[in-house]
């Protein structure tokens, strides 16, 4: 009987290693259509319906830096040049899952099934040496700075309907122009990374966070993206306005290459 037993686990590991190692095959879309847009005042339009993909008048670069969740700094395109210049209109609809339709994070997979299935789309993934910025306190006591504090919202359902019902808006950023033509982005009850991710993008630059802060977190911050604005750089205001300092140095930066791709025939 025990030999039974050994030879009966044996099995049901050996079965459990199979699937762990089989390759899963992609998951795709039950139903696509991609089409060229040639027309130059059609509307850039887009969203994600339960379950479905609906863009108008996009390019595949932007496809590409939605599905693979990179920002544009991190894409080298060496493929052909109508990537970031020629717009198609996509739509999409997603196999039903298990408790409702497929969300946006289920059919980013999907998205970058169909991009590889109708652009033909080849890329690979490649670490260089490239200028960063390290993410530091400005001071030895690792105090924030005047604009930059733990949040004290509650972010639960219930309590962004209380909040709503009071008129305040929690749980979001606002990225606006102020009169003086500054740049302005407020946050209340915020994950720190998002500011974190936000700088990068604005820097065009990776951003490697040593501080350890986590959790959600309200801020405002002010700084001249352009040299004719009088104001601080953001990593000036980084530094006088949150307490945070952003080195600069070099470091691997993960980048997403566009080896080829191909126009799509329409359907």
């Amino acid at each position: 009987m025990k030999g039974l037993i050994i030879v009966a686990l044996f099995a049901v590991c050996a079965t459990h290693l199979v699937a762990q190692s089989a390759p899963q095959a992609p998951l795709t879309f039950e139903v696509a259509s991609v089409k060229p847009v040639t027309d130059p005042n059609a509307r850039n339009t887009g969203g994600f319906p339960p379950g479905r993909v609906f863009m108008s008048k996009v390019t595949l670069q932007t496809l590409i830096l939605m599905a693979y969740e990179v920002p544009d700094y991190r894409v080298v395109n060496a493929g052909p040049a109508w990537i970031g210049s020629d717009y198609f209109s996509i739509e999409a609809k997603a196999p039903e899952f298990v408790g409702g339709p497929a969300t946006t994070p289920q059919m980013m997979p999907m998205i970058r099934a169909l991009l590889a299935d109708r652009f033909k789309l080849v890329i690979r993934r490649e670490s260089r040496e490239l200028p960063i910025f390290t993410l530091v306190f400005a001071r030895a006591d690792g105090r924030l700075g005047p604009q930059l504090r733990r949040s004290q919202i509650d972010c639960s359902p219930e309590g962004r309907t209380r909040a709503a019902a009071a008129g305040r808006r929690v749980c979001g950023v606002i990225m606006e122009p102020t009169p003086a033509g500054l740049r302005s982005f407020k946050a209340d009850g915020v994950l720190f990374s998002t500011l974190v991710n936000r700088a990068a993008d604005a820097l065009a630059r990776e951003i490697k966070d040593t501080t350890g802060l986590s959790g959600l977190f309200d801020w405002e911050l002010m700084w001249a993206d352009r040299p004719e604005v009088e104001g601080p750089t953001l990593p000036i205001a980084f530094q006088e306005q949150l307490g945070l300092k952003l080195e600069p140095g070099r470091g691997p930066v993960e980048m997403l290459i566009i080896e080829s791709a191909e126009r799509p025939m329409p359907n």
